[in-house]
């Protein structure tokens, strides 16, 4: 007679809630491929578009901005959703990295 040995794979789904500074301006602290980013969902509403998400890493060296679809609420649970590590963080956090990272990541192009 012989044994397999084998590993199973269980999900537990876990409630969890969370309270934030502004529904239309959520900011979480993620991780992707092990480096730590910030991610900003900015708006709701049909027809705004002025929605945008904007992601930074910790670390400097990303810094992506997009029009996003749908509202920063639902976007935001998304995102906690799929990385359980996923935490709010606060807006005047992302705004202070935001200005940090802009300045050293955006290129002037008035002097070329």
């Amino acid at each position: 007679m012989t044994t397999i040995n084998y590993q199973v794979r269980k999900t537990i789904d876990e409630n969890r809630s969370v309270e934030i500074e502004n529904e239309q301006f959520i900011c979480i602290e993620h991780t992707v491929d092990g480096s730590k980013r910030i991610t900003a969902f900015v708006g709701k509403g049909e027809g705004n578009n002025d929605k945008r998400t904007i992601t930074i890493s910790k670390s400097g060296g990303i810094f992506e901005i997009y029009k996003m679809a749908g509202d920063a609420l639902l976007s935001a649970k998304t995102l906690l959703e799929r990385d359980d590590s996923a935490k709010i963080v606060s807006n005047d956090y992302f705004k202070h990295l935001y200005s940090t990272q802009k300045e050293r990541l955006v290129v002037s192009l008035a002097n070329l």
